[in-house]
């Protein structure tokens, strides 16, 4: 009878093993080369992120919203973990943050005819319009700007609005690095000719996953994609993916 008890033990095993729950991500779009649903593998964070739960056993499924919905919903349970966002105080009240993914830098891009980055960025000068999509997280250069009413906060719902009201001189200058503007450009059939960023990056950030702090078990999953990240950064894995999107050469 115990030998009977222990293999039908041994054959629920694996299927104890794979019954896991797939963990519910949701991401944006229109954050080439980050994240973009049109791109392969959704982008290079994307593949980075779902590539990391398969080595740790996990499957996911996948989401696409707008940025401001992904982490309303993902910090109300809707959703188990959103990628990519930089650190914000506002955020790391609600969510548990990965170890950085990528760093990003990023520049303050303006149109080139008006020549509006130096006025936009320099001090002293009164009031520029700084665009700022929805679900956007103020870079730390940019948010002293806007807080202390340097700058003006012109928000938008979709990023490559952005250029476009540069373009139509309805805002001065947007941040936002040059991997992003430069796809932006080529996507929206923009010039890039008719832009100009600045010479050297205004702002320095990490991009990460996030776990909301209310879900239950949130440090018991990050550290599962801890341990994944590791696994494809120690294979080769996560730079064949970076390779892949134009990130690494």
């Amino acid at each position: 009878m115990l030998r009977g008890f222990l293999a039908s033990l041994l054959l629920l095993l694996p299927l104890t093993a794979t019954a896991a729950e797939p963990v519910r991500l949701v991401t944006g779009t229109d954050y080439a080369p980050f994240a973009d649903e049109n791109l392969p593998e959704g982008g290079a964070v994307t593949a980075l992120v779902r590539a990391a739960f398969t080595a740790a056993g996990r499957n996911t499924e996948l989401t696409y919203t707008s940025w401001n919905r992904a982490l309303e919903e993902t910090r109300l349970g809707r959703f188990d973990v959103t990628a990519p966002y930089v650190h914000s105080p506002e955020r790391v009240a609600s969510f548990h943050y990965s170890s950085a993914l990528l760093d990003v830098d990023s520049y303050a891009l303006s149109s080139r005819d008006r020549n509006a980055m130096e006025k936009s960025i320099g001090p002293g000068m009164p009031g520029p319009r700084a665009c700022l999509p929805l679900g956007w997280s103020a870079q730390p250069a940019l948010r002293a700007l806007l807080e202390n009413g340097t700058a003006q906060r012109i928000e938008t719902p979709h990023v490559a609005s952005c250029l476009k009201m540069i373009l139509a001189d309805r805002v001065d200058f947007f941040v936002i690095s040059k991997q992003v503007g430069l796809h932006l450009m080529k996507t929206e059939g923009l010039q890039p000719q008719a832009f100009r960023f600045s010479e050297k990056p205004i702002a320095y950030s990490t991009l990460h996953l996030v776990v909301p702090r209310e879900r239950r078990g949130a440090t018991a999953l990050l550290e599962e994609f801890e341990r994944g990240l590791a696994l494809i950064r120690a294979n080769g894995h996560a730079t064949a993916i970076l390779a892949r999107h134009g990130l690494i050469e």
